[in-house]
């Protein structure tokens, strides 16, 4: 009876001592990434894309808006140069 006892408290000071490992390393690798540069500037290279992809944007829509604009009143200027009929 005292072996099973001195078995079972061996199992459970391993799985103690692993569970405390697994804490350990998980503690440990969450200080690392939220001392590391890695993802903040992960983060400041998508807001910055972010940002230029809107630039692009907004610079295309405001092109597209003013080549209609100048094609539509350029087809104007030419229809009204065209033959009259008498």
């Amino acid at each position: 009876m005292c072996r099973e006892f001195l078995t079972t408290m061996r199992k459970d000071v391993k799985k103690l001592y692993l569970e405390d490992e697994i804490m350990k390393s998980t503690i440990a690798a969450v200080k690392h990434f939220i001392q590391s540069e890695d993802g903040p500037t992960a983060v400041e290279y998508a807001v910055t894309a972010a940002l230029v992809i809107i630039a692009a944007i907004a610079g295309i829509s405001a092109l597209g808006t003013g080549l209609n604009t100048w094609f539509g009143a350029t087809g104007d200027y030419v229809g009204a140069l065209g033959p009259t009929t008498p």
